[in-house]
Protein backbone atom coordinates (compact mmCIF):
# COMPACT_ATOMS: atom_id res chain seq x y z
CA UNK A 1 0.00 0.00 0.00
CA UNK A 2 1.31 3.38 -0.97
CA UNK A 3 0.86 6.05 1.70
CA UNK A 4 0.25 9.73 1.13
CA UNK A 5 -0.49 12.70 3.26
CA UNK A 6 -4.18 13.37 2.83
CA UNK A 7 -4.45 14.04 -0.90
CA UNK A 8 -7.66 14.74 -2.74
CA UNK A 9 -8.59 13.57 -6.23
CA UNK A 10 -11.65 15.64 -6.98
CA UNK A 11 -14.14 14.67 -9.60
CA UNK A 12 -17.20 16.88 -8.52
CA UNK A 13 -20.63 15.95 -9.80
CA UNK A 14 -21.51 18.98 -11.90
CA UNK A 15 -19.54 22.03 -12.96
CA UNK A 16 -21.78 24.43 -11.05
CA UNK A 17 -21.21 22.49 -7.83
CA UNK A 18 -17.49 22.71 -8.41
CA UNK A 19 -17.80 26.46 -8.75
CA UNK A 20 -19.77 26.65 -5.53
CA UNK A 21 -17.17 24.58 -3.72
CA UNK A 22 -14.43 26.90 -4.93
CA UNK A 23 -16.37 29.92 -3.72
CA UNK A 24 -16.96 28.34 -0.33
CA UNK A 25 -13.34 27.32 -0.22
CA UNK A 26 -12.28 30.93 -0.75
CA UNK A 27 -14.45 32.12 2.15
CA UNK A 28 -13.06 29.40 4.36
CA UNK A 29 -9.53 30.27 3.39
CA UNK A 30 -10.13 33.94 4.27
CA UNK A 31 -11.51 32.94 7.68
CA UNK A 32 -8.56 30.63 8.28
CA UNK A 33 -6.12 33.40 7.38
CA UNK A 34 -7.81 35.73 9.85
CA UNK A 35 -7.59 33.06 12.58
CA UNK A 36 -3.94 32.49 11.84
CA UNK A 37 -3.07 36.15 12.28
CA UNK A 38 -4.47 36.09 15.84
CA UNK A 39 -3.12 32.67 16.81
CA UNK A 40 0.10 31.94 18.75
CA UNK A 41 3.18 31.26 16.62
CA UNK A 42 3.16 27.54 17.52
CA UNK A 43 -0.43 27.21 16.30
CA UNK A 44 0.35 29.14 13.11
CA UNK A 45 3.22 26.72 12.39
CA UNK A 46 1.05 23.65 13.00
CA UNK A 47 -1.65 25.03 10.72
CA UNK A 48 0.87 25.67 7.98
CA UNK A 49 2.27 22.14 8.23
CA UNK A 50 -1.26 20.71 8.12
CA UNK A 51 -2.04 22.70 5.00
CA UNK A 52 1.01 21.36 3.16
CA UNK A 53 -0.04 17.76 3.77
CA UNK A 54 -3.80 18.04 3.42
CA UNK A 55 -4.40 20.44 0.55
CA UNK A 56 -2.64 18.77 -2.38
CA UNK A 57 -5.68 18.51 -4.64
CA UNK A 58 -5.78 16.36 -7.77
CA UNK A 59 -8.90 17.07 -9.82
CA UNK A 60 -10.19 14.56 -12.37
CA UNK A 61 -12.76 15.60 -14.97
CA UNK A 62 -15.15 13.46 -16.98
CA UNK A 63 -17.94 13.92 -19.52
CA UNK A 64 -21.46 14.32 -18.14
CA UNK A 65 -23.29 13.37 -21.35
CA UNK A 66 -21.57 9.99 -21.72
CA UNK A 67 -20.66 9.16 -18.13
CA UNK A 68 -23.75 10.15 -16.15
CA UNK A 69 -24.59 6.46 -15.60
CA UNK A 70 -21.08 5.83 -14.24
CA UNK A 71 -20.63 8.57 -11.67
CA UNK A 72 -22.69 6.87 -8.96
CA UNK A 73 -21.93 3.27 -9.98
CA UNK A 74 -18.67 2.09 -11.54
CA UNK A 75 -16.69 5.18 -10.59
CA UNK A 76 -17.61 4.62 -6.95
CA UNK A 77 -16.20 1.09 -7.16
CA UNK A 78 -12.97 2.39 -8.68
CA UNK A 79 -12.82 5.07 -6.00
CA UNK A 80 -13.04 2.51 -3.20
CA UNK A 81 -10.38 0.25 -4.70
CA UNK A 82 -7.94 3.04 -5.49
CA UNK A 83 -8.30 4.66 -2.08
CA UNK A 84 -7.66 1.32 -0.38
CA UNK A 85 -4.23 1.22 -2.04
CA UNK A 86 -3.48 4.93 -1.49
CA UNK A 87 -3.90 5.78 2.17
CA UNK A 88 -5.12 9.32 2.73
CA UNK A 89 -6.39 9.82 -0.84
CA UNK A 90 -10.00 10.77 -1.41
CA UNK A 91 -11.62 10.70 -4.87
CA UNK A 92 -14.55 12.80 -6.02
CA UNK A 93 -15.88 13.20 -9.57
CA UNK A 94 -16.61 16.28 -11.67
CA UNK A 95 -18.77 15.41 -14.68
CA UNK A 96 -19.06 18.42 -16.99
CA UNK A 97 -21.77 19.29 -19.47
CA UNK A 98 -20.59 20.84 -22.77
CA UNK A 99 -17.33 19.11 -21.95
CA UNK A 100 -15.15 19.99 -24.95
CA UNK A 101 -16.01 23.69 -24.88
CA UNK A 102 -15.82 24.08 -21.10
CA UNK A 103 -12.56 22.19 -20.60
CA UNK A 104 -10.91 23.98 -23.53
CA UNK A 105 -11.71 27.27 -21.80
CA UNK A 106 -10.18 25.99 -18.59
CA UNK A 107 -7.03 24.94 -20.38
CA UNK A 108 -6.74 28.34 -22.04
CA UNK A 109 -7.18 30.31 -18.82
CA UNK A 110 -5.04 28.00 -16.69
CA UNK A 111 -7.82 26.64 -14.47
CA UNK A 112 -7.96 23.10 -15.87
CA UNK A 113 -7.80 19.97 -13.74
CA UNK A 114 -4.86 17.69 -13.02
CA UNK A 115 -6.37 14.67 -14.80
CA UNK A 116 -8.86 14.97 -17.64
CA UNK A 117 -10.13 13.62 -20.91
CA UNK A 118 -8.60 15.57 -23.80
CA UNK A 119 -11.25 17.75 -25.47
CA UNK A 120 -11.91 16.54 -29.00
CA UNK A 121 -11.73 20.04 -30.45
CA UNK A 122 -8.05 20.46 -29.58
CA UNK A 123 -5.54 20.23 -32.41
CA UNK A 124 -2.80 17.62 -32.12
CA UNK A 125 -0.21 20.40 -32.26
CA UNK A 126 -1.68 21.88 -29.06
CA UNK A 127 -1.13 18.79 -26.93
CA UNK A 128 2.45 19.61 -25.77
CA UNK A 129 1.23 23.06 -24.73
CA UNK A 130 -1.38 21.72 -22.31
CA UNK A 131 -0.40 18.17 -21.32
CA UNK A 132 2.44 16.27 -19.70
CA UNK A 133 4.00 13.47 -21.80
CA UNK A 134 2.90 10.10 -20.44
CA UNK A 135 5.72 8.24 -22.19
CA UNK A 136 7.03 7.40 -25.63
CA UNK A 137 5.21 5.12 -28.05
CA UNK A 138 8.05 2.62 -27.66
CA UNK A 139 7.85 2.62 -23.85
CA UNK A 140 4.07 2.42 -23.65
CA UNK A 141 3.78 -0.28 -26.33
CA UNK A 142 5.20 -2.73 -23.80
CA UNK A 143 1.82 -2.63 -22.02
CA UNK A 144 -0.58 -1.19 -24.59
CA UNK A 145 -1.38 -2.02 -28.21
CA UNK A 146 0.86 0.20 -30.30
CA UNK A 147 -1.75 0.92 -32.98
CA UNK A 148 -3.85 2.70 -30.34
CA UNK A 149 -1.07 4.97 -29.06
CA UNK A 150 -0.74 7.35 -32.01
CA UNK A 151 -4.10 9.09 -31.56
CA UNK A 152 -2.63 11.69 -29.17
CA UNK A 153 1.08 11.44 -29.95
CA UNK A 154 3.46 14.16 -31.15
CA UNK A 155 6.98 13.30 -32.31
CA UNK A 156 6.83 9.91 -30.61
CA UNK A 157 5.65 11.31 -27.24
CA UNK A 158 2.20 10.20 -26.09
CA UNK A 159 0.13 12.94 -24.42
CA UNK A 160 -3.11 11.01 -24.05
CA UNK A 161 -4.09 7.35 -23.63
CA UNK A 162 -7.50 6.27 -25.01
CA UNK A 163 -9.70 5.05 -22.19
CA UNK A 164 -10.95 2.45 -24.68
CA UNK A 165 -11.50 1.92 -28.40
CA UNK A 166 -14.90 1.91 -30.12
CA UNK A 167 -15.68 -0.37 -33.05
CA UNK A 168 -18.36 0.17 -35.68
CA UNK A 169 -20.84 -2.49 -36.74
CA UNK A 170 -24.44 -3.68 -36.36
CA UNK A 171 -26.15 -4.19 -33.00
CA UNK A 172 -28.75 -6.96 -33.17
CA UNK A 173 -31.13 -9.04 -31.09
CA UNK A 174 -29.92 -12.66 -31.02
CA UNK A 175 -33.39 -14.10 -30.31
CA UNK A 176 -34.90 -12.32 -33.31
CA UNK A 177 -32.16 -13.57 -35.61
CA UNK A 178 -32.39 -17.12 -34.25
CA UNK A 179 -36.15 -17.19 -34.88
CA UNK A 180 -35.43 -16.01 -38.43
CA UNK A 181 -33.12 -18.98 -38.96
CA UNK A 182 -29.88 -17.02 -39.06
CA UNK A 183 -27.11 -19.52 -38.32
CA UNK A 184 -24.14 -17.59 -39.69
CA UNK A 185 -23.63 -13.85 -39.72
CA UNK A 186 -23.66 -12.06 -43.08
CA UNK A 187 -20.38 -11.10 -44.74
CA UNK A 188 -21.86 -9.50 -47.87
CA UNK A 189 -24.61 -6.98 -48.63
CA UNK A 190 -26.71 -9.70 -50.25
CA UNK A 191 -26.49 -11.91 -47.18
CA UNK A 192 -27.40 -8.99 -44.92
CA UNK A 193 -30.50 -8.18 -46.98
CA UNK A 194 -31.40 -11.88 -46.92
CA UNK A 195 -31.16 -11.88 -43.13
CA UNK A 196 -33.52 -8.90 -42.91
CA UNK A 197 -35.98 -10.52 -45.32
CA UNK A 198 -36.10 -13.65 -43.13
CA UNK A 199 -36.87 -11.49 -40.11
CA UNK A 200 -39.68 -9.81 -42.04
CA UNK A 201 -41.10 -13.11 -43.27
CA UNK A 202 -40.92 -15.01 -39.97
CA UNK A 203 -41.77 -12.16 -37.59
CA UNK A 204 -43.91 -9.56 -39.38
CA UNK A 205 -44.43 -7.70 -36.10
CA UNK A 206 -40.66 -7.00 -35.86
CA UNK A 207 -38.95 -4.09 -37.63
CA UNK A 208 -35.98 -5.83 -39.31
CA UNK A 209 -33.73 -2.75 -39.38
CA UNK A 210 -34.12 0.67 -37.77
CA UNK A 211 -32.52 3.59 -39.63
CA UNK A 212 -33.29 6.33 -37.08
CA UNK A 213 -34.13 8.64 -39.99
CA UNK A 214 -35.59 11.95 -38.90
CA UNK A 215 -34.03 11.82 -35.43
CA UNK A 216 -30.53 12.75 -36.56
CA UNK A 217 -29.17 9.78 -34.62
CA UNK A 218 -27.54 7.04 -36.64
CA UNK A 219 -27.20 7.71 -40.37
CA UNK A 220 -23.73 9.24 -40.08
CA UNK A 221 -22.49 6.03 -38.44
CA UNK A 222 -22.77 4.23 -41.78
CA UNK A 223 -19.87 6.35 -43.04
CA UNK A 224 -17.38 4.96 -40.54
CA UNK A 225 -17.70 1.53 -42.14
CA UNK A 226 -16.33 2.95 -45.38
CA UNK A 227 -12.96 3.77 -43.87
CA UNK A 228 -12.12 0.36 -42.42
CA UNK A 229 -14.67 -2.38 -43.02
CA UNK A 230 -14.83 -1.95 -46.79
CA UNK A 231 -11.39 -0.55 -47.65
CA UNK A 232 -9.22 -2.47 -45.15
CA UNK A 233 -7.02 0.60 -45.62
CA UNK A 234 -6.07 2.80 -42.66
CA UNK A 235 -4.95 5.58 -45.02
CA UNK A 236 -8.05 5.80 -47.20
CA UNK A 237 -9.96 8.48 -45.29
CA UNK A 238 -7.25 11.09 -44.85
CA UNK A 239 -4.74 10.16 -47.53
CA UNK A 240 -6.68 8.27 -50.20
CA UNK A 241 -10.07 9.72 -51.02
CA UNK A 242 -8.58 13.23 -50.87
CA UNK A 243 -6.91 12.59 -54.25
CA UNK A 244 -9.55 10.32 -55.82
CA UNK A 245 -11.53 11.80 -58.71
CA UNK A 246 -14.38 9.26 -58.71
CA UNK A 247 -14.77 7.83 -55.18
CA UNK A 248 -18.51 7.22 -55.64
CA UNK A 249 -18.29 4.90 -58.65
CA UNK A 250 -19.79 1.38 -58.66
CA UNK A 251 -18.06 -1.07 -56.29
CA UNK A 252 -15.95 1.59 -54.60
CA UNK A 253 -16.20 1.78 -50.77
CA UNK A 254 -18.66 4.68 -50.53
CA UNK A 255 -20.85 3.16 -53.23
CA UNK A 256 -20.95 -0.22 -51.45
CA UNK A 257 -21.95 1.20 -48.07
CA UNK A 258 -24.51 3.70 -49.29
CA UNK A 259 -26.09 1.26 -51.76
CA UNK A 260 -26.81 -1.09 -48.86
CA UNK A 261 -28.55 1.73 -47.00
CA UNK A 262 -30.58 2.50 -50.14
CA UNK A 263 -31.55 -1.17 -50.60
CA UNK A 264 -32.64 -1.65 -46.97
CA UNK A 265 -35.08 1.23 -47.42
CA UNK A 266 -36.21 0.50 -50.98
CA UNK A 267 -37.05 -3.11 -50.05
CA UNK A 268 -39.07 -1.81 -47.06
CA UNK A 269 -37.01 -3.68 -44.49
CA UNK A 270 -36.99 -0.79 -42.02
CA UNK A 271 -39.33 1.33 -39.93
CA UNK A 272 -42.13 3.51 -41.22
CA UNK A 273 -40.82 7.02 -41.45
CA UNK A 274 -43.39 8.79 -39.33
CA UNK A 275 -43.00 6.87 -36.06
CA UNK A 276 -40.70 9.46 -34.44
CA UNK A 277 -39.28 7.16 -31.79
CA UNK A 278 -36.63 8.58 -29.47
CA UNK A 279 -33.25 6.90 -28.98
CA UNK A 280 -34.43 5.53 -25.63
CA UNK A 281 -37.51 4.03 -27.26
CA UNK A 282 -35.49 2.54 -30.11
CA UNK A 283 -33.06 0.88 -27.70
CA UNK A 284 -35.90 -0.49 -25.60
CA UNK A 285 -37.55 -2.04 -28.68
CA UNK A 286 -34.30 -3.61 -29.82
CA UNK A 287 -33.74 -4.98 -26.33
CA UNK A 288 -37.26 -6.44 -26.33
CA UNK A 289 -36.91 -7.96 -29.80
CA UNK A 290 -39.32 -5.61 -31.53
CA UNK A 291 -36.46 -4.28 -33.68
CA UNK A 292 -34.00 -6.68 -35.29
CA UNK A 293 -30.87 -4.59 -35.69
CA UNK A 294 -29.35 -1.10 -35.99
CA UNK A 295 -26.09 0.37 -37.27
CA UNK A 296 -24.22 1.58 -34.17
CA UNK A 297 -20.83 1.82 -32.51
CA UNK A 298 -19.79 -0.22 -29.51
CA UNK A 299 -19.96 2.70 -27.07
CA UNK A 300 -23.76 2.41 -27.19
CA UNK A 301 -23.83 -1.25 -26.18
CA UNK A 302 -23.95 -0.71 -22.41
CA UNK A 303 -26.92 1.63 -22.81
CA UNK A 304 -28.58 -0.76 -25.25
CA UNK A 305 -28.14 -3.79 -23.00
CA UNK A 306 -29.64 -1.91 -20.08
CA UNK A 307 -32.52 -0.36 -22.02
CA UNK A 308 -34.85 -3.15 -20.87
CA UNK A 309 -34.78 -6.58 -19.23
CA UNK A 310 -32.91 -8.60 -21.89
CA UNK A 311 -29.23 -7.55 -21.79
CA UNK A 312 -28.03 -11.02 -22.83
CA UNK A 313 -30.08 -10.88 -26.04
CA UNK A 314 -27.98 -8.01 -27.42
CA UNK A 315 -24.99 -8.77 -29.61
CA UNK A 316 -22.85 -6.97 -32.18
CA UNK A 317 -21.72 -8.03 -35.64
CA UNK A 318 -19.16 -6.63 -38.10
CA UNK A 319 -20.36 -4.64 -41.10
CA UNK A 320 -21.44 -7.20 -43.75
CA UNK A 321 -18.48 -7.06 -46.09
CA UNK A 322 -15.25 -8.96 -46.62
CA UNK A 323 -12.04 -8.40 -48.50
CA UNK A 324 -10.87 -11.67 -50.00
CA UNK A 325 -12.62 -13.60 -47.25
CA UNK A 326 -11.34 -11.47 -44.36
CA UNK A 327 -13.63 -9.13 -42.45
CA UNK A 328 -12.41 -5.77 -41.19
CA UNK A 329 -13.88 -3.15 -38.86
CA UNK A 330 -13.16 0.50 -38.24
CA UNK A 331 -12.06 1.29 -34.69
CA UNK A 332 -11.37 4.68 -33.17
CA UNK A 333 -10.36 6.02 -29.81
CA UNK A 334 -12.88 7.25 -27.31
CA UNK A 335 -11.77 10.20 -25.18
CA UNK A 336 -8.14 9.98 -24.02
CA UNK A 337 -6.85 10.41 -20.46
CA UNK A 338 -4.21 13.10 -19.99
CA UNK A 339 -2.27 14.92 -17.27
CA UNK A 340 -2.29 18.70 -17.08
CA UNK A 341 1.20 20.03 -17.77
CA UNK A 342 0.72 22.45 -14.84
CA UNK A 343 -0.36 19.79 -12.36
CA UNK A 344 1.50 19.67 -9.05
CA UNK A 345 0.49 16.03 -8.58
CA UNK A 346 1.67 14.40 -11.79
CA UNK A 347 2.86 11.19 -10.17
CA UNK A 348 -0.47 10.48 -8.51
CA UNK A 349 -2.30 11.51 -11.67
CA UNK A 350 -0.26 8.96 -13.61
CA UNK A 351 -1.10 6.25 -11.07
CA UNK A 352 -4.82 6.97 -11.39
CA UNK A 353 -4.68 6.67 -15.20
CA UNK A 354 -2.65 3.47 -14.99
CA UNK A 355 -5.14 1.99 -12.53
CA UNK A 356 -8.12 2.77 -14.79
CA UNK A 357 -6.47 1.31 -17.89
CA UNK A 358 -4.72 -1.71 -16.43
CA UNK A 359 -6.63 -2.82 -13.35
CA UNK A 360 -10.16 -1.44 -13.19
CA UNK A 361 -11.75 -3.42 -16.04
CA UNK A 362 -13.47 -0.24 -17.21
CA UNK A 363 -13.27 -0.96 -20.96
CA UNK A 364 -14.72 -4.46 -20.57
CA UNK A 365 -17.55 -3.20 -18.38
CA UNK A 366 -18.52 -0.77 -21.15
CA UNK A 367 -18.46 -3.45 -23.83
CA UNK A 368 -15.48 -1.77 -25.47
CA UNK A 369 -11.97 -2.67 -26.63
CA UNK A 370 -9.24 -2.27 -24.02
CA UNK A 371 -5.95 -0.76 -25.15
CA UNK A 372 -4.09 -3.10 -22.78
CA UNK A 373 -2.31 -5.83 -24.72
CA UNK A 374 -3.29 -8.73 -22.49
CA UNK A 375 -7.01 -7.90 -22.28
CA UNK A 376 -9.46 -10.02 -24.26
CA UNK A 377 -12.49 -8.62 -26.07
CA UNK A 378 -15.65 -8.33 -23.95
CA UNK A 379 -18.32 -10.98 -24.47
CA UNK A 380 -20.58 -8.61 -26.40
CA UNK A 381 -17.86 -8.32 -29.09
CA UNK A 382 -17.41 -12.09 -29.45
CA UNK A 383 -18.19 -11.85 -33.19
CA UNK A 384 -15.09 -9.70 -33.73
CA UNK A 385 -12.58 -12.31 -32.55
CA UNK A 386 -11.37 -13.00 -36.11
CA UNK A 387 -11.95 -9.50 -37.47
CA UNK A 388 -9.03 -7.24 -38.35
CA UNK A 389 -9.30 -3.82 -36.72
CA UNK A 390 -8.43 -0.75 -38.80
CA UNK A 391 -7.35 2.43 -37.01
CA UNK A 392 -7.63 5.46 -39.29
CA UNK A 393 -4.25 7.05 -39.91
CA UNK A 394 -3.79 10.79 -39.56
CA UNK A 395 -3.26 12.87 -42.66
CA UNK A 396 0.27 13.32 -43.89
CA UNK A 397 1.69 16.83 -43.89
CA UNK A 398 0.75 17.21 -47.57
CA UNK A 399 -2.84 16.11 -46.94
CA UNK A 400 -3.50 17.91 -43.65
CA UNK A 401 -6.99 19.47 -43.72
CA UNK A 402 -7.80 18.24 -47.25
CA UNK A 403 -10.60 15.87 -46.27
CA UNK A 404 -12.51 18.58 -44.40
CA UNK A 405 -11.88 21.10 -47.18
CA UNK A 406 -13.17 18.76 -49.89
CA UNK A 407 -16.30 18.07 -47.86
CA UNK A 408 -16.85 21.80 -47.42
CA UNK A 409 -16.32 22.65 -51.08
CA UNK A 410 -18.41 19.72 -52.34
CA UNK A 411 -21.16 20.22 -49.77
CA UNK A 412 -21.42 16.43 -49.36
CA UNK A 413 -20.20 16.32 -45.74
CA UNK A 414 -19.79 12.57 -45.68
CA UNK A 415 -19.72 12.36 -41.89
CA UNK A 416 -23.09 14.08 -41.51
CA UNK A 417 -26.68 13.03 -42.19
CA UNK A 418 -28.11 15.32 -44.87
CA UNK A 419 -26.93 13.55 -48.03
CA UNK A 420 -27.75 10.20 -46.44
CA UNK A 421 -31.27 11.47 -45.84
CA UNK A 422 -31.33 12.24 -49.55
CA UNK A 423 -30.51 8.59 -50.26
CA UNK A 424 -33.40 7.49 -48.06
CA UNK A 425 -35.83 9.84 -49.78
CA UNK A 426 -34.75 8.49 -53.15
CA UNK A 427 -35.18 4.91 -51.92
CA UNK A 428 -38.70 5.77 -50.77
CA UNK A 429 -39.52 7.16 -54.21
CA UNK A 430 -40.05 10.65 -52.79
CA UNK A 431 -37.46 12.62 -54.79
CA UNK A 432 -37.56 11.28 -58.33
CA UNK A 433 -33.87 10.34 -58.12
CA UNK A 434 -32.19 6.98 -58.41
CA UNK A 435 -29.22 5.87 -56.33
CA UNK A 436 -27.04 6.10 -59.44
CA UNK A 437 -28.18 9.73 -59.93
CA UNK A 438 -26.97 10.60 -56.44
CA UNK A 439 -23.61 8.87 -56.85
CA UNK A 440 -23.05 10.63 -60.19
CA UNK A 441 -23.86 13.96 -58.55
CA UNK A 442 -21.46 13.25 -55.67
CA UNK A 443 -18.67 12.37 -58.12
CA UNK A 444 -19.20 15.61 -60.02
CA UNK A 445 -19.19 17.70 -56.87
CA UNK A 446 -16.09 15.91 -55.52
CA UNK A 447 -14.23 16.45 -58.81
CA UNK A 448 -15.12 20.14 -58.71
CA UNK A 449 -13.98 20.36 -55.11
CA UNK A 450 -10.61 18.87 -56.10
CA UNK A 451 -10.33 21.79 -58.51
CA UNK A 452 -11.26 24.29 -55.81
CA UNK A 453 -14.81 24.89 -57.07
CA UNK A 454 -17.45 25.54 -54.40
CA UNK A 455 -20.69 23.61 -54.74
CA UNK A 456 -23.76 25.79 -55.19
CA UNK A 457 -26.72 24.24 -53.41
CA UNK A 458 -29.39 26.08 -55.41
CA UNK A 459 -30.24 24.34 -58.64
CA UNK A 460 -27.96 21.31 -58.35
CA UNK A 461 -30.47 18.68 -57.29
CA UNK A 462 -33.12 20.71 -55.57
CA UNK A 463 -32.94 18.27 -52.67
CA UNK A 464 -34.12 19.44 -49.30
CA UNK A 465 -34.16 17.07 -46.32
CA UNK A 466 -37.70 15.92 -45.59
CA UNK A 467 -39.16 15.48 -42.14
CA UNK A 468 -41.41 12.54 -42.97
Amino acid sequence: MRKFGKRLIEVSMVAIFAFGMVACGNDKENNNNSDKENAPVAEQTATTEEATTEEEDVTVLTVLTTDAHLVDTKYQEYKTTFEADHEGVEIRFEAIANYDREVTKRLENGTAADVMLIPKNLEISQLPQYFEPIGTVEELSESYREAYLYEKAVDGQVYGLPRYMNVYGVAYNEIVMAKAGTTTLPTTSEEFLGMLRRVHNTQPEVIPYYTGYGNGEWLHLWQNNVWGAVTADADYRNNGIVAEVDPFTTDKPNYVVHELLYDVVSFELCEKFNDGKSKKQQFRLLNRGEIGCMMLSSDYLYELQNADVNPDDISFMPFPYNVEGQQYATVEADYSYAINVNSENKELAQEWITYLLKKSGFAKSEGAISIKKSDALPDVLKNFENVEFVVINAATADNAGKYDELNRLSGIYLDEDVEKERIIQAARGKSGETFEDIMLDWNTRWQNALNGIQYEEVGATGFEPATS
